[in-house]
């Protein structure tokens, strides 16, 4: 999201990760399909780092076209 203006914040982009290969959240109650972001860290050379419950890490990059 851009949050240039406070007031009305645009969605600019969006990443969907595919599901993991390898469940790995290990509580039998937990959906092994259902991607839930935990944390997400941004740097300012546009690398993102995603964490998952069921997926670990993943590492994007934001590109402006």
């Amino acid at each position: 999201f851009d949050i240039g203006n406070p007031y009305r914040p645009d969605e600019i982009g969006y990443f969907v990760p595919l599901p993991p290969a390898r469940p790995m959240d290990p509580r039998p109650a937990t959906s092994k399909t259902i991607l839930h972001t935990a944390d997400v860290y941004v740097q300012p050379d546009g690398l993102i780092y995603l964490t998952d419950f069921n997926g670990g890490l993943t590492i994007v990059q934001w590109e402006d076209t």
